[in-house]
């Protein structure tokens, strides 16, 4: 049984870091889609920002963490409301 077990964890562990990459993915395109959106206009470079900003996650968990707050808060908010409401979780995050 205990053998079963063993294994079951070590065949998962690449899904665990693969839904990591995934998050990291998706929160780095939505927070730099956003900074496009809001403030940096058709000639901003979105992919470029969440490339820097994939990699840094992927570098620096307190970093990645931050990755997480600021998606999060920048969910379902306008523009006007995210700039005043996101500033502290997306300092450092964008540009």
């Amino acid at each position: 049984m205990l053998k079963w077990l063993a294994l079951a964890f070590v065949l998962s562990a690449p899904i665990v870091g693969c839904a990591d990459e995934i998050d990291r993915h998706i929160d780095c395109n939505q927070i730099c889609s956003k900074y496009k959106e809001c403030f940096g206009g058709d000639s901003y470079d979105a992919d470029a920002c969440a490339d820097r900003c994939e990699d840094n996650a992927a570098a620096d968990a307190n970093y990645d963490q931050k990755t997480d707050l600021c998606e999060n808060c920048l969910d379902d908010r306008t523009c006007t409301s995210s700039a005043f409401a996101c500033t502290g979780e997306c300092a450092g995050v964008v540009p």
